[in-house]
């Protein structure tokens, strides 16, 4: 069963960032994990992250299996606990609407917005299933070595305007990409959820200095990757952006 080995979380707004993760297990032994990176411009792109990575764990855990075919059919039921995770959110922030004054209520009527990565991985941790919206980014690694990572396959792919989930109805939700994954020839397997700007980060390294790096982000104490990591930021060569990750070994 795949476990959480580490957790980072580096804020860049406010004092938890606007990143949400969620994760849950089914009676089978599978796991669902969702990590959401909400857009800092939104109303409340903490709330919104939240609600979704939420949500969509929940709808996850509810499939006894995952079909091997139809790929059209996953993501019509990622849209559906998307519908679902909108109603909440609406209903939730109903009190707060009725506080707000006219420009929080136009803010809000423009909607909160997130990215999505989630993952439903086997009770024996051999087939994984992604789900993508956005940039938030998958790295597959068998010990230190990159195997390979969606959506984004190179540094230069990151953009100012990724595609995002909006919470409001009236806003089109995007295509969702799927994935299934095999990984029963990997020795040591280790799943890395990470956010745009450590993961664009990590990308322009060559293979080995990749290596290196999440040899030092999976191994080192915790508060020397996080003390790193913030002085890469503070000198420039991180863009400056709350940082999420987590390591799942399975």
């Amino acid at each position: 069963m795949a476990t959480l080995e580490r957790f980072i979380s580096i804020p860049y707004h406010g004092e938890r960032g606007e990143d949400r993760w969620a994760w849950g297990k089914s009676n089978s032994g599978a796991t669902a994990w969702v990590l959401c990176d909400g857009a800092s411009e939104s109303y409340d792109a903490a709330a919104w992250a939240e609600c979704l990575a939420w949500n969509i764990v929940n709808g996850l855990l509810s499939l006894e299996r995952v079909p091997r075919n139809g790929r059209g059919n996953l993501q019509k039921l990622v849209e559906l606990w998307i519908y679902r995770a909108r109603r909440i959110y609406q209903r939730n922030n109903q009190a707060q609407l009725a506080a707000d004054d006219w420009l929080s209520k136009a803010s809000q009527a423009r909607g909160s917005w997130a990215t999505l990565l989630a993952l439903r991985i086997s009770p024996r941790g051999k087939t994984i299933t992604a789900w993508t919206v956005g940039d938030t980014e998958l790295f597959v690694l068998d010990r230190y070595r990159d195997i390979l990572h969606l959506p984004i396959s190179a540094s230069e792919e990151f953009s100012l305007t990724p595609p995002l989930i909006g919470s409001s109805k009236r806003t089109t939700i995007p295509p969702c990409r799927v994935w299934h994954l095999q990984i029963q020839s990997l020795q040591q397997p280790r799943l890395i959820l990470c956010t745009d700007a450590l993961a664009a980060f990590i990308l322009t390294k060559p293979d080995e200095e990749r290596s290196m790096w999440w040899e030092f982000i999976t191994k080192a104490p915790l508060k020397a990757v996080i003390d790193e990591l913030a002085q890469t930021r503070e000198i420039g060569a991180l863009v400056a952006d709350d940082y999420t990750l987590l390591e799942l070994r399975l």
